[in-house]
């Protein structure tokens, strides 16, 4: 048998013109051979589709999961990474895909083919990929969502939950470019008052742009029900929200007779009317009554300062919260600093704590009035009690939580959960 074979490829590799066409139809053969049996080791080597609730009998091999995605956020931390953090969902569990140099991402909902090396590290477990073809889908896998009025929800939400819709609305609030998770409200009026219904939203990635509070807006993302919080609410993705450029914008005028309300325009564009004045670069704009408001002056406002300083003026900026000098101030530059704060409350030290802590121990004797969640139940009847107060009902990813004492005994429990005003 060796011989035999040896000796055909001996005739193989001779120069006699009677074996050149057999010869090459041999060469051709095997070359066929190869190929197939290449291609038949890429199909073995070819991840296998797991399960979610599998996957922790593959630590550290390379898997395929098909699913659908139902959110993602991008740079989570804000550190400048090239990375997007995906929720698949295969109905038997989810599981999250840290995704390094993304490719384009499909609309929320769409069903979806990920690969990744499965990491487990001090119990959480996640998909790890990198490069555009971590993720495929089809043109038939992207989902047709409805566009529905929020009253339509109200009626009847049952009949939407888990679905993928869409809302038309105006938002509650103003959203910052740069923040990776919120949260917003989606009414069916410019104006809180007004509005007959609203929904929660969970806003995830940064929208990359300043969203006005009264915008009209059309956002697509998941209904679900929070039993936490017992209501429904709306998970969508920041860089898909859709403004509607043509609609106006209400942009309401601060009252100087009563700047505690001020805090309910944090972050928002608005107008202030008042007295300029410009000593030593400090720009301060002056009322009626109240403190006065710092000023951020544009590139045009500087350019015009001498003409400026000393007038009667209505002004047009972003309110803020300065941490460094602990008052508000209207930005009109868009500058970026970490002294301003866009705080929910005039005095919201835990806001104050998260963007700049070592501004509050510059004025110890600082009063301050704290809207927080209790974080463990108090008891009653208990002088100079120690407890916690955190920036979250429940435990978040990341909350903030300051010591306090709170002296004097008191009539009632003080609960896990509960808010507090102090």
């Amino acid at each position: 048998m060796a011989d035999g074979l040896k000796g055909f490829l001996a005739r193989l590799s001779t120069d006699d013109p009677e074996t050149n066409g057999p010869r090459l139809w041999v060469m051709f053969a095997i070359s066929l051979f190869l190929v197939a049996t290449l291609n038949w080791y890429a199909m073995v080597r070819e991840p296998s589709v797991v399960d979610v609730d599998e996957l922790t009998d593959y630590i550290n091999e390379v898997v395929k999961v098909e699913g659908q995605l139902i959110s993602w956020v991008e740079d989570p931390y804000n550190s400048g990474d090239d990375r997007l953090d995906a929720i698949i969902d295969d109905g038997t569990g989810v599981v999250e895909l840290r995704w390094f140099r993304p490719a384009e991402l499909p609309p929320i909902g769409t069903n979806v083919t990920v690969i990744g090396d499965v990491i487990e590290y001090e119990g959480r477990m996640w998909l790890q990929a990198l490069g555009a073809g971590a993720m495929n889908w089809d043109k038939d896998d992207i989902p047709d969502a409805p566009l529905l009025a929020i009253s339509d929800v109200a009626l009847n939400p049952e009949d939407y939950d888990g679905q993928v819709i869409q809302l038309s609305g105006f938002m509650s609030k103003s959203i910052a470019p740069d923040v990776a998770f919120g949260t917003a409200k989606l009414g069916d009026h410019p104006n809180y008052g007004n509005s007959n219904h609203q929904i929660g939203m969970t806003i995830h990635s940064a929208t990359g742009e300043w969203i006005e509070a009264g915008s009209k807006v059309t956002v697509q993302g998941v209904l679900s029900y929070q039993q936490r919080e017992l209501r429904w609410n709306l998970a969508v993705q920041g860089p898909e929200i859709v403004i509607d450029r043509n609609h106006p914008i209400e942009i309401p005028l601060l009252d100087w007779s009563s700047q505690s309300t001020w805090m309910y325009s944090s972050g928002r564009t608005v107008d202030v009317a008042g007295t300029l004045s410009i000593s030593d670069g400090k720009w301060q704009l002056e009322g009626s009554s109240g403190s006065p408001l710092c000023v951020l002056p544009s590139q045009q406002d500087l350019d015009s300062a001498d003409s400026l300083n000393g007038s009667d003026i209505r002004m047009r900026g972003r309110l803020v919260w300065n941490t460094a000098s602990s008052s508000w101030c209207l930005d009109k530059g868009d500058q970026s600093s970490p002294n301003l704060v866009a705080t929910s409350s005039i005095d919201d030290l835990l806001v104050m704590l998260s963007a700049n802590p070592s501004v509050i121990f510059n004025n110890p004797g600082q009063v301050y009035t704290v809207s927080a969640f209790m974080k463990y139940a108090l008891e009653p009847s208990v002088e100079d009690e120690s407890a916690y107060f955190t920036d979250s009902q429940g435990y978040t990813p990341g909350w903030t939580s300051i010591a306090v004492t709170i002296p004097g005994p008191r009539a009632t429990w003080l609960e896990a959960g509960q808010a507090v005003t102090a």
